[in-house]
């Protein structure tokens, strides 16, 4: 998605798709902040890297 906001859109279409893109994300990093200033554990990574960052997820859990 971020690579989509980054590109530039041709049409009047694309520029709302952009504008609700956007929005989606920052709803996003709003949700995941407030989660963590509540004490609340998140992970917010891709489906690639969700192995890998669960288990450094667990480290950093476990060390405290």
């Amino acid at each position: 998605m971020e690579e989509y906001v980054d590109s530039a859109p041709t049409n009047t279409e694309e520029y709302y798709q952009h504008v609700l893109v956007e929005k989606y994300i920052k709803d996003k990093e709003l949700i995941i902040k407030t989660l963590r200033m509540n004490g609340i554990s998140t992970l917010f990574t891709f489906p690639e890297n969700l192995s890998v960052d669960i288990i450094n997820k667990y480290i950093e859990v476990r060390r405290f």
